[in-house]
């Protein structure tokens, strides 16, 4: 769920069903999303839903340390392994500094491309259908509402 749908979403709880299809409506009619959360006794973990350190962070933060271990052995084994096996030369001493310098731009280059190629598969789609009021599939839709969290990782 993009901010954008949380922005607009009411979250509900009560143990009286007419008085929480009565809020739900007057959320409707008020252009809001009601979202039942169940009983009375739900409320705290629905307090407590701020709480939660950067929910939309999981993904980018995921990303960005999946690509740093594929670069970061990929590299190893290039600029490290490769030598000690052909050719007997140990080149261990480079593993933390050199090889983490090698590594650190190249997640950073594809990072940055994955926070601008978003807006570049929403204006393929814009000109493929023709307008800019059909809305981006769901997919799309999250992968622009991250671009920030993916730029800053």
């Amino acid at each position: 769920m993009g901010p954008r749908d949380g922005s607009r979403q009411v979250y509900l709880c009560s143990d009286s069903s007419k008085a929480k299809s009565s809020v739900m409506q007057l959320c409707r009619r008020l252009g809001f999303i009601p979202v039942d959360m169940g009983l009375l006794s739900s409320s705290l973990d629905l307090e407590n839903l701020p709480l939660y350190l950067f929910p939309s962070w999981r993904l980018p933060i995921l990303c960005t340390l999946c690509l740093f271990i594929f670069f970061y052995l990929y590299n190893f084994l290039r600029d490290i392994l490769q030598p000690f096996v052909t050719t007997g030369k140990s080149a261990f001493y480079k593993m933390p500094i050199e090889t983490v310098n090698v590594t650190l731009p190249s997640v950073a280059l594809v990072m940055i491309s994955l926070v601008y190629l978003p807006g570049l598969c929403a204006a393929f789609l814009q000109l493929r259908w023709g307008t800019k009021y059909n809305r981006f599939p769901n997919w799309l839709d999250r992968w622009l509402n991250r671009r920030k969290q993916f730029g800053l990782c």
